[in-house]
């Protein structure tokens, strides 16, 4: 008779345990529901008067403006999506969907009506289209699948520039190269094994720009626009991501992603000032960045880390209080 109570005591307390761990395992669930969303935002060229614009719930990647027409191009990277708005957020349409297999960076050759964007479709590739999303082209696909990283367009000399290499892992190839728009004559212009991710170009300068994540602590570079003349402008970054230009007064601005910061620099990576540092005590992860000066605005991409507590289902709190309960009855049978 004894063994049988003992035998009673141990089924409850592993009852109890299962139940617990189910109830965990809700809770787990139900969390993971409530996953905030990922946002396009702005702000003023000092940084003052952020603005969240849109709100997507897949990672936001690459953004491109075209400031002429009042259009910001972004990408939603793991849900395959290419999509634009007003640049006050407003009227959001989607414009590719499916066909991009995480696309990550984006440009926009507006004189010739063209958007390029990098991708991975199984295949490392570089695609465009018209504005519009209709007339989706391969421009150049390899079968590695190391990613391209960074993206941009030298419409003067009918050029464009990639970073390639696999960001997260360090995996090689770490190179920029570059090709003819239409996809042809591509060069290797520099391998670095750092690395690069964002990409920007100074045309009449005859010079690029980009951030690396590994090497020297995080760093900006830059080199002549055939690879030639690279040198370390700026190292100790941490994790550098996006760059752009302002070549109207000399200026380079850049996210640091995971850290919460965008900052800028003059050309030759002086005079570094922190322009938006609090993200990420809101969990908020910039990545690329792009710049409207007429209007005197940064834009930007960031990933929205924060978990948002909502209320349980009340099911699943009757649930909890009376498993709660017998948790409680347990206790003072075994005082008693």
């Amino acid at each position: 008779m004894k063994k049988l109570r003992l035998l009673g005591k141990a089924m409850f307390v592993q009852s109890l345990l299962q139940s617990c761990f189910l109830l965990g395992s809700l809770l787990i669930l139900w969390t993971h529901e409530a996953e905030a969303t990922h946002i396009i935002a702005r702000a003023n060229l000092d940084g003052t008067q952020i603005e969240s614009l849109v709100t997507v719930p897949s990672l936001t990647w690459g953004i491109a403006l075209d400031a002429n027409n009042g259009k910001i191009y972004w990408t939603e990277l793991n849900d395959g999506i290419i999509r634009r708005a007003n640049l006050n957020g407003s009227g959001v349409e989607t414009l590719v969907t499916g066909n991009p297999f995480f696309p990550s960076a984006i440009a926009l050759d507006t004189d010739a009506g063209k958007m390029y964007w990098t991708a991975d479709t199984g295949d490392a590739k570089i695609q465009r289209a018209n504005l519009d999303g209709t007339n989706i082209q391969d421009v150049v696909t390899t079968t590695s699948e190391i990613q391209r990283i960074g993206l941009a367009l030298d419409n003067v000399n009918d050029k464009m520039y990639w970073t390639y290499g696999e960001i997260f892992l360090n995996q090689p190839p770490d190179k920029i190269q570059r090709s003819n728009l239409d996809g042809t004559l591509i060069e290797d212009l520099i391998n670095t094994g750092r690395s690069p991710g964002g990409i920007a170009l100074d045309v009449n300068g005859g010079q690029m720009y980009w951030t690396e994540v590994t090497g020297n602590g995080g760093a900006i570079l830059r080199a002549n626009l055939d690879g030639s003349g690279y040198e370390d402008l700026l190292t100790g970054l941490g994790d550098p991501f996006g760059i752009a230009l302002d070549m109207n007064v000399g200026k380079m601005y850049w996210t640091n992603a995971g850290s919460g910061m965008i900052r800028r620099a003059n050309l030759d990576g002086s005079g570094i000032e922190d322009l938006i540092t609090n993200l990420d005590d809101q969990l908020i992860d910039p990545r690329a960045i792009a710049l409207d000066l007429q209007g005197g605005k940064m834009y930007f991409t960031a990933w929205d880390t924060l978990i948002t507590t909502i209320p349980l289902p009340p099911a699943l709190w009757l649930f909890g209080s009376g498993l709660l309960g017998l948790i409680g009855i347990a206790r003072r049978k075994k005082a008693a």
